[in-house]
């Protein structure tokens, strides 16, 4: 069911509308799929937004969220300063994101893209007031120091 919901996609990217009225497939039933469905109606700078919105805004990390973040690291270095940008308005208004979980995920997706360049915003997270946000950030920057590039979703 991915694999046509990837299929169905690249088609809508090309033109055809009324790509994904497929018949014969609920893509509502597997979560991955509808993800891509979502996803593969939107261009990329849209779909990065969406993915590091969606993300900023968990109240927890379930394994669902793996799908999103491995999406957006699909995406490759051009997430990077959306993900960045995302992170420094978490921080200036801290009161919208009162749980880690939206930092710990943007974290976790940056180390799944590996660019060394991002560390010395990543270190400006260390001294968060939350410890959680710290411990999320210095996991992150060891990740990064170590060129260690972590793959959220194998079977997206």
């Amino acid at each position: 069911m991915r694999r046509v919901a990837e299929m169905v996609g690249e088609v809508y990217q090309r033109g055809v509308l009324d790509a994904f009225k497929v018949g014969g497939f609920n893509f509502a039933l597997d979560h991955s799929a509808q993800l891509k469905v979502r996803l593969g109606q939107m261009g990329q700078g849209e779909r990065i937004r969406w993915l590091v919105d969606s993300l900023s805004k968990k109240q927890v990390a379930r394994w669902e969220e793996d799908y999103e973040m491995q999406a957006l690291a699909d995406e490759g270095l051009a997430a990077i300063k959306v993900i960045i940008a995302k992170l420094q308005e978490m921080r200036v208004h801290r009161a919208n994101y009162p749980q880690h979980a939206g930092f710990a995920l943007l974290f976790r997706t940056l180390t799944s893209i590996g660019d060394i360049n991002i560390v010395p915003v990543i270190k400006s997270f260390l001294n968060d007031d939350n410890n959680l946000v710290r411990y999320y950030a210095k996991q992150c920057l060891g990740y990064l120091e170590q060129g260690w590039r972590v793959v959220r979703a194998v079977d997206y």
